[in-house]
């Protein structure tokens, strides 16, 4: 119950900091955004992509402006158990704005060393090599400057995955986009 509520108020709060910037950023609005002029870029994550690493590199390219594809890699070590996470996604922009909410979708393949490991309290039997796939959806909001810079808040929530279903947590991006 408790983390539902936390749930619903992280998303209430992810509406009312979108109402909040974009009153400020919609005199971006029609103009070409950065996403346009700069590319292809890497960026780190904490608690991002891929999930459900601590930290992760991706790479990524903007296509038409308001999409992002990416892929990336990332680790989680807990004790003894290492967690290494490998993803592939799309991202979805508001065209032609550079400060823009977002909504990402993809696939992670997460691989273990542990032969049992604990997520949300639920034990998790994994041979050791053993990789799990899971879905993500991703929402937040992402600004990239006329320079390049990129810096998103999100959160994640995994999907079509008993696991690691309902395990969402908040992350951060921060990158450059330099081609």
């Amino acid at each position: 119950m408790k983390r539902r509520r936390a749930q619903v108020g992280t998303f209430y709060l992810f509406l009312l900091l979108s109402w909040v910037f974009f009153a400020g950023s919609q005199s971006h609005a029609g103009s070409d955004s950065s996403r346009k002029s700069k590319v292809a870029g890497l960026y780190g994550a904490l608690m991002g992509d891929p999930y459900p690493s601590a930290w992760g590199i991706n790479a990524g390219v903007n296509l038409f402006g308001f999409t992002r594809v990416h892929a990336g890699f990332g680790s989680l070590s807990i004790l003894t158990a290492n967690l290494t996470a490998m993803n592939v996604g799309l991202t979805v922009f508001v065209p032609n704005w550079n400060l823009s909410p977002f909504v990402s979708g993809g696939y992670n393949l997460i691989s273990s060393n542990a032969t049992a490991f604990i997520v949300n309290g639920v034990t998790v039997a994994n041979a050791p090599g053993t990789n799990l796939g899971s879905f993500v959806v991703q929402f937040g909001l992402e600004w990239q400057s006329e320079g390049g810079f990129l810096l998103a808040g999100l959160y994640t929530l995994p999907v079509g995955n008993a696991v690691w279903n309902g395990a969402g947590a908040p992350g951060l991006h921060i990158g450059y986009m330099f081609y």
